[in-house]
């Protein structure tokens, strides 16, 4: 297995390199220790990492354009904002309602995706501010101090620079480097389908089960190549983006 994922990975220089997967699950980790106050809801948190660690990156999953050429691009986008996670919301009461049993795992690992899929939202409306119309976001004030304000060498700048400095910096041994991540795709695709039905947005039915398993696949994949690359990047990022070296953490 290991093998083969090397050898892939090699075999695709030109997406061995994720953007922000990295980040967006040491932000989910962090934030499990400072959920204090529904302490049972944090314990399947703890229970369950590869429900985390799947859920943090995904809705970056469906952008790239290795996966099914970039056609379900504005479904990664639709993934990202609020209406998919009130369909989630939704499903999550309808299929497991709560109370949660201490003996309804499935239940516990598709809350854990989702607070992971939330925790990715959040985050990248820091990240992204001008996205969401406050133009404070953490790209944008890389771009004032390290690019002259252009926004878009800032954007290439800190995605996989963010990565890299975490897989340098950090002790991310907790990240797993096997394919452990739970990525729940059948319910995802029911999701989806219920998107469709909602939102009168025809394309969410493209993400079918298998499509979502393959994306995250790659997704899992460009994890591995942060993994073996990222930390050999380290010195560029450090050279010609000053301010994210000092901000990335606190920001």
């Amino acid at each position: 297995m290991l093998a083969s994922v090397v050898f892939f990975v090699f075999s695709l220089p030109f997406f061995i390199l994720g953007c922000g997967i990295t980040t967006h699950i040491e932000v989910s980790h962090r934030a499990q220790d400072l959920w204090l106050h529904q302490p049972i809801y944090r314990n399947y948190v703890l229970q369950h990492q590869d429900a985390l660690q799947g859920g943090s990156p995904y809705p970056d999953v469906m952008y790239d354009g290795v996966c099914y050429r970039g056609s379900l691009h504005q479904v990664a986008e639709d993934t990202h904002w609020y209406p998919f996670m009130k369909i989630a919301i939704e499903y999550m009461r309808d299929r497991y309602p709560p109370p949660l049993q201490a003996d309804n795992i499935q239940g516990q690992k598709f809350l854990a995706f989702l607070l992971g899929v939330a925790s990715h939202q959040i985050a990248d409306a820091v990240w992204h501010g001008s996205l969401t119309g406050c133009p404070n976001g953490f790209i944008d004030a890389t771009a004032w101090e390290s690019f002259d304000s252009d926004e878009e060498k800032a954007h290439s700048s800190v995605d996989p620079g963010g990565d890299s400095v975490i897989d340098y910096e950090l002790p991310i041994a907790y990240i797993g480097l096997t394919n452990k991540w739970y990525v729940p795709a059948l319910e995802l695709q029911e999701l989806y389908k219920r998107y469709a039905v909602e939102y009168d947005s025809p394309l969410e039915v493209n993400a079918t089960a298998e499509r979502v398993q393959v994306c995250s696949d790659l997704m899992f994949i460009g994890r591995f190549g942060d993994a073996l690359f990222l930390g050999v990047e380290y010195p560029k990022y450090s050279h010609n983006n000053t301010f994210l070296l000092d901000n990335l953490y606190e920001y």
